[in-house]
């Protein structure tokens, strides 16, 4: 299953900090098989990958802004993901992104 994400994180703190993020949306690809999540491994693994991708399309790109943004970069994070796993719509990847983050 290949799902074409346009994922926006539309939270003021991110538009306080334009240097940091060039904009407020932003698109990836993300493609996982059915098999690959018929089991609680293959869940787990497969968020996080799309975890990990979302951390990397919500990092500042300049050394300087990762650290003094780390509070929007989360806050990109948690929303990004939060609507993401609800738009796969897939009820064991949704059931490992509420194990971890409630």
């Amino acid at each position: 299953m290949k799902t074409h994400i346009i994922a926006i994180a539309s939270i003021a703190g991110l538009c306080l900090t334009p240097a940091a993020f060039a904009s407020d949306k932003f698109e990836f690809d993300f493609e996982f098989s059915p098999v690959e999540v018929s089991n609680e491994t293959g869940a787990e693994t497969i968020y996080e990958e799309l975890e990990k991708m979302i951390e990397e399309k919500c990092e500042p790109k300049h050394a300087l802004d990762k650290f003094r943004d780390r509070a929007n970069t989360e806050k990109c994070v948690d929303i990004t993901l939060e609507t993401t796993v609800a738009e796969l719509d897939n009820p064991d990847i949704t059931a490992v992104h509420k194990a971890r983050r409630g």
